[in-house]
């Protein structure tokens, strides 16, 4: 799964910081591991029907999360710039699993309709 390649980037980007010794390693390490949680947050929803129930909702969760990893990848945006990048994607996901958890427990189901 893409969720899969997400974290396995994160996993990367963490151990470049550290080997390169980056002064900022610390902020880096931490929105790393954020990224991961995020991450694990997009896929528990997706474990819980969102490709089918809430497509834009994950597609929106993914590219924010994408998009967060890749400016702590460029390395030149300022922390608190990209820290606010992640605050968004994390909102973005944990509304989504909200949702999801939601939508499951009051029984909620997603008929999507093929082709």
């Amino acid at each position: 799964m893409r969720t899969g390649k997400l974290l396995a980037a994160a996993a990367l980007l963490l151990a470049s910081h550290i080997a390169a010794g980056c002064a900022g390693r610390h902020t880096a390490a931490d929105l790393t591991l954020r990224a991961d949680r995020i991450a694990m947050q997009i896929e528990r929803a997706e474990q819980m029907g969102a490709s089918k129930c809430a497509p834009r909702e994950l597609a929106r969760a993914k590219v924010q999360l994408e998009h967060a990893l890749h400016e702590l990848a460029e390395g030149h945006y300022p922390a608190a710039w990209t820290s606010r990048e992640f605050d968004e994607a994390e909102r973005v996901a944990d509304e989504m699993l909200r949702g999801r958890i939601l939508a499951q427990r009051s029984g909620f189901r997603c008929f999507h309709r093929e082709g």
